[in-house]
């Protein structure tokens, strides 16, 4: 069975099209403070890093994937931004401690990870994270239910945050996403 990371570059080998950034990352970035340490995890081709980069923040990109990290660079430079792109492997990788203003993550879930964000995330900064829900088995009865949040998992995940938005409820409709706008208090 292939790693996680050659599954990923055999999947944007054939990747061509940029996706525009997502809309909730755009509704809420005007919350962040300018040049702020932005991190995306699980970035992919990058749509979401290169959006925060154009807004003036310090954008870094990890990714298991070598060639998605590639093409984000890449489409980095073509829109003449700065963006740091890290491959590494989200299972194992950690940030220092306080080190980071936002993390965006998007289409990614690792709860571990998840738990761990309160500790790299200073006082201040802000989540903003969307995935999926159980709405998602429905429409692909094969997806892993490991990688779907459950509903109100959130809310209790990040509890002690401010919440700017939520969509936690896992009520059975057609929207196969939940997510979090949350900024961590200050001590």
């Amino acid at each position: 069975m292939p790693k996680d990371s050659e599954r990923w570059d055999q999947k944007y080998e054939t990747f061509s099209s940029p996706d525009p950034p997502d809309p909730l990352l755009v509704e809420y970035a005007k919350l962040f403070k300018p040049y702020s340490r932005v991190v995306d995890l699980g970035a992919g081709t990058g749509r979401n890093a290169i959006y925060l980069a154009q807004q003036q923040h310090v954008s870094i990109a990890v990714d298991c994937s070598q060639r998605a990290i590639h093409e984000a660079q890449r489409r980095a430079a073509q829109a003449n931004v700065n963006l740091l792109g890290l491959v590494a492997d989200l299972n194992n990788f950690r940030f220092p401690l306080e080190s980071l203003d936002v993390v965006v993550c998007f289409k990614y879930m690792n709860r571990d990870l998840m738990q761990d964000l309160q500790y790299r995330l200073r006082g201040g900064g802000y989540l903003v994270f969307k995935t999926f829900n159980p709405n998602i088995l429905r429409e692909y009865p094969a997806f892993n239910p490991d990688y779907v949040l459950q509903p109100g998992e959130l809310a209790r995940m990040f509890e002690s945050y401010e919440v700017v938005s939520i969509d936690d409820d896992g009520k059975p409709d057609t929207q196969t996403y939940s997510h979090i706008v949350a900024r961590k208090p200050v001590p």
